[in-house]
């Protein structure tokens, strides 16, 4: 069964949210590895909307995550309803308050072909992402990039201002953009990997079984 579109837009968007270039790069791609390089984690709120390939507006969202290298991250959607998706390390965790139910499975089953996947962990983001080009836009330093093999995702777009994430934009695999603003960005905050252990509330319905 497919992920709810939410829990796709998350595995998708959590890749890009890890490619936050800290200065100019002397090469293509350079600055995003070395801020992948240096950056343990972060946090930040969001804006979030989804528009179709005729640019018709179909939701729109808000709400918090904070990412740990390695394998971990707590994304919660505040509105337009609440929705909570974590990585605990070893599994995936999507909690819907409204149904009462938790779906979890293994961490690299729910995020296979996402760039996440390798983004979380170590290694060259070029060896996932093809610089396409660098050009500036509504006073923003824009990088454009695209998928070298299999993803949740068909381009994606990273806006900064100063060297700090403002803005992400990306398509879907059904062909959907999707806009991000960010605000409040804290780069290596302290976080622990303590901070992302996850129980399903009491009396809610569990849908799999978390590895150990």
């Amino acid at each position: 069964m497919a992920a709810p579109l939410p829990v796709r837009l998350a595995r998708a968007l959590l890749a890009g949210l890890c490619l936050l270039p800290a200065a100019a790069a002397a090469a293509p791609g350079d600055a995003l590895q070395a801020f992948l390089d240096r950056a343990r984690g972060l946090s930040a709120e969001f804006d979030q909307e989804v528009r179709d390939a005729d640019g018709r507006l179909l939701t729109v969202a808000s709400g918090e995550l904070q990412l740990l290298r390695p394998d971990r991250f707590r994304w919660r959607y505040r509105s337009p309803e609440p929705l909570l998706l974590v990585a605990d390390g070893a599994n995936f965790w999507s909690y819907d308050p409204a149904l009462e139910q938790a779906t979890v499975m293994p961490l690299g089953q729910a995020l296979r072909g996402a760039p996440l996947a390798m983004l979380l962990r170590r290694g060259d983001v070029r060896g996932v992402f093809r610089v396409v080009r660098e050009f500036a836009r509504d006073g923003l330093d824009w990088t454009a990039l695209e998928p070298r093999g299999e993803s949740t995702v068909s381009g994606l777009e990273i806006g900064l201002r100063g060297g700090a994430l403002e803005r992400l934009r990306f398509t879907d695999a059904l062909g959907q953009e999707v806009r991000m603003r960010f605000y409040g960005m804290r780069v290596n905050p302290p976080l622990r990997p303590a901070d992302f252990a996850y129980r399903p509330p009491a009396g809610a319905d569990v849908l799999g079984a978390p590895m150990p």
